[in-house]
């Protein structure tokens, strides 16, 4: 299976600019483990729900918090496999 197969236009993601608290209400809703994190359709990266845990939620920004983003990237038609083995080793 190639990753254009996974896409979709339609994703649920959070911005840099929302709170800890903003982040976590999405979590919740979308019953989600992980969400990207894109900005003005940019690509900021991967957050885990569980790396929320122990900061001040109202206070804390997410933009504060992006050293902690999982960030890879790969091209439409690389393999499923491939990009898995990616996120693994970074």
């Amino acid at each position: 299976m190639i990753t254009e197969a996974l896409i979709d236009k339609s994703y649920i993601s959070l911005n840099s600019q929302m709170t800890v608290t903003e982040a976590c209400k999405v979590f919740e809703e979308c019953r989600q483990s992980n969400l990207p994190v894109v900005d003005s359709g940019e690509f900021k990266g991967i957050l885990f729900k569980n790396q929320l845990q122990g900061f001040e939620k109202d206070k804390i920004k997410l933009d504060k918090l992006q050293d902690q983003f999982r960030s890879i990237s790969v091209l439409p038609e690389t393999r499923m496999v491939t990009a898995l083995k990616k996120m693994v080793n970074e």
